[in-house]
């Protein structure tokens, strides 16, 4: 009973801070970002487009577009990579090194051209950012999880 506890709360951590965040970027992109190159593709296959055009002047739309949605990849990496390598303190030391390390190195594979995009020393800021609040509400659902476990005892 307790272990089927632990998974539907698995469960919700992952609804809520993994798919949510990336469904949420995704749909803004598809919405808002035809030019990216997934949703190019995506438009192909559905030989469909949905987009609304808006422009980039506006600080809070240059804001979202730039750099929310890569704080929202980061602190979903977060959360996934905790859920998978084992819902503990030594899970999250690992995915926080995980996720800083991917962040990085994604943007430094931008730099090098190796892949599509533009390198911005900001995103990186950003991300780390991400994963310390994804790292904050971990720490805060450990230790429900702990005292819960007490209260049990």
């Amino acid at each position: 009973m307790v272990r089927n506890k632990m998974n539907m709360k698995n469960i919700k951590l992952c609804i809520l801070n993994v798919i949510l965040p990336l469904l949420a970027g995704f749909i803004y992109y598809y919405l808002f970002c035809p030019d990216v190159i997934l949703i190019a593709k995506i438009d192909s296959i559905l030989k469909v487009k949905y987009h609304i055009q808006i422009p980039n002047t506006n600080f809070m739309v240059r804001f979202v577009r730039f750099y929310l949605l890569d704080a929202l990849w980061a602190y979903a990496l977060m959360f996934c990579l905790f859920i998978i390598l084992g819902n503990t303190l030594t899970a999250l030391k690992k995915s926080i090194v995980i996720s800083v390390v991917l962040s990085i190195v994604m943007e430094l594979l931008q730099l090098l051209n190796v892949v599509v995009g533009t390198f911005d020393i900001c995103d990186i800021f950003v991300e780390i950012v991400a994963i310390c609040i994804a790292s904050i509400i971990i720490i805060k659902h450990i230790k429900e999880e702990r005292d819960y476990e007490k209260q049990r005892s």
